[in-house]
């Protein structure tokens, strides 16, 4: 295999990253537009039918009630945020493992020796799976997804917002505007739904990608892969450094220990978390035959593994 054709195939893949962040920027126009539409209605049926004198907030028992209902208010008004959202989201998820599909299933080709045991719709089935999602793309209730959605970081800030300037008895215009800015930003600063949003999809995505790559390099027993994504304004040390360069899935091994992998997750794994929270990057696996001529210095190592190999089974046998 020739460099120009190992890059032919990849090429797909290098350009998936791209297309996420054109995917993330449709999400975020959608959500603001549901964040005004949330703001709006919040203000109706919580801020303006609370109690006020001289224009202050009255920390009154029927102001109390209110805040006591805020958890129904907010569960019923997160639906209209959600339900659109989650369709959107699906969406771009399925979009993602065609792609992967795709590009695997040209590896198969020339791995004539290679069969897959599980289908691409059964590998399909096990990433839902673990992102609590029936086949359909319904939320399991209590799942994976189902948990991100709850939004329990931005329930939190509408909670402690509306609870200190009940109890505080803050002047209510301050108080409304509060709210506007916290829920649907400025023009210059995202608001809570879309703070929250940019970060829990780019990882779900991130996420859908890794595990779906995870499982066709088991069926194909790649172990080599190219950390795919480029590097833009925002990128880590940590990716800057492996960005668009060829490994071993055992050189991971390592990863968790850098000490520029400031932003990894609990019990992180390499070839899943990549550099972390909120990472651009793919990890994309790639043939023996690719990896010899995108990284040349691997071609003795994999020559000298094969025959360690050949060596043991002979011996055996």
């Amino acid at each position: 295999m020739t460099k120009k054709e190992a890059l032919q195939l990849i090429k797909r893949m290098q350009e998936k990253a791209d297309w996420i962040d054109l995917a993330m920027d449709e999400l975020q126009e959608l959500i603001k537009e549901k964040e005004f539409e949330f703001a709006r209605t919040f203000i109706d049926v919580f801020v303006d039918k609370l109690e006020t004198q001289d224009n202050q907030v009255l920390s009154s028992p029927k102001n109390k009630q209110l805040l006591a209902d805020l958890d129904r208010i907010y569960a019923s008004l997160k639906i209209s945020i959600t339900s659109k959202i989650t369709i959107q989201m699906v969406k771009d998820m399925n979009y993602i493992l065609s792609e992967n599909t795709a590009y695997y299933g040209s590896l198969k080709s020339s791995l004539s020796n290679k069969m897959f045991k599980v289908t691409a719709e059964q590998i399909k089935g096990i990433v839902y799976s673990r992102l609590g999602m029936k086949p359909d793309g319904t939320l399991i209730k209590e799942g994976y997804m189902d948990g991100l959605l709850e939004m329990p970081e931005v329930r939190t800030k509408i909670k402690d917002f509306a609870y200190r300037g009940v109890l505080t008895q803050s002047g209510f215009e301050g108080f409304k505007n509060g709210f506007k800015e916290l829920i649907q930003g400025e023009p210059e600063k995202l608001g809570a739904f879309s703070k929250y949003h940019r970060n829990m999809a780019y990882d779900t995505y991130s996420q859908v990608d890794a595990m779906q790559g995870k499982i066709y390099s088991e069926e194909l027993q790649l172990k080599y892969f190219i950390y795919n994504g480029g590097i833009i304004k925002n990128s880590r040390a940590f990716c800057i450094k492996r960005a668009g360069k060829v490994f071993t899935t055992k050189e991971t091994e390592s990863w968790e220990n850098d000490p520029e992998n400031t932003a990894k997750p609990p019990n992180y794994d390499p070839l899943i978390n990549r550099g972390g929270y909120g990472c651009r990057h793919s990890i994309d696996y790639i043939t023996e035959a690719m990896a010899k001529v995108l990284r040349p210095d691997l071609k003795e190592t994999i020559e000298k593994e094969t025959k360690k190999q050949n060596y043991s089974f002979n011996n055996k046998y």
